[in-house]
């Protein structure tokens, strides 16, 4: 139970911590949006999901560039935290090295097989950065985030040196 809005880094810190899919909306605003959940790892500030390169999702997110993702906290019961962002969509090209990294990630997280993976076709992975999101605490809170205050959250925070008395 999140009991003020000191608590936003802690709640994003959890999300993360707990969230293995997301669900990915794209579209146009005159259309319905196409929804669907994709397991995503982070890395380098972004969500990174590896899709069906044949989906409405693809053919979106290769017109606008952008969509939208939505992550649910877990384990709150009825009463959870919502995350959504707006993203900035890039598509991580297959020959590059960061591809095969990400892809094993993606493949580390869900159980499967990398070399089976890497033999699909008709796969694409894409790098979502985050924008501008909401943030609503199972208190229904709502909290405005930017692309920083969610990289403020997830940084590992550096502790200071303790200095030892000799004596």
């Amino acid at each position: 139970m999140h009991s003020k809005l000191d608590d936003v880094p802690q709640t994003l810190r959890n999300i993360h911590a707990n969230s293995k899919r997301l669900m990915l909306a794209t579209g146009h605003a005159a259309q319905t949006p196409y929804v669907c959940h994709v397991p995503y790892v982070w890395a380098e500030d972004a969500y990174c999901v590896w899709i069906a390169d044949v989906t409405e999702s693809i053919r979106h997110l290769r017109l606008a560039g952008q969509a939208s993702v939505m992550l649910l906290e877990q384990g709150h019961g009825q009463q959870c935290a919502q995350l959504v962002w707006i993203v900035e969509a890039s598509e991580v090209v297959y020959q590059s090295p960061e591809y095969r990294e990400l892809l094993s990630a993606l493949c580390a997280s869900t159980g499967m097989d990398l070399q089976a993976a890497l033999n699909m076709e008709c796969q694409a992975l894409y790098r979502l950065r985050p924008v501008q999101g909401r943030l609503m605490t199972d208190l229904n809170e709502i909290v405005a985030l930017t692309a920083a205050d969610l990289h403020e959250a997830l940084t590992p925070t550096k502790q200071k040196p303790t200095a030892l008395a000799i004596g």
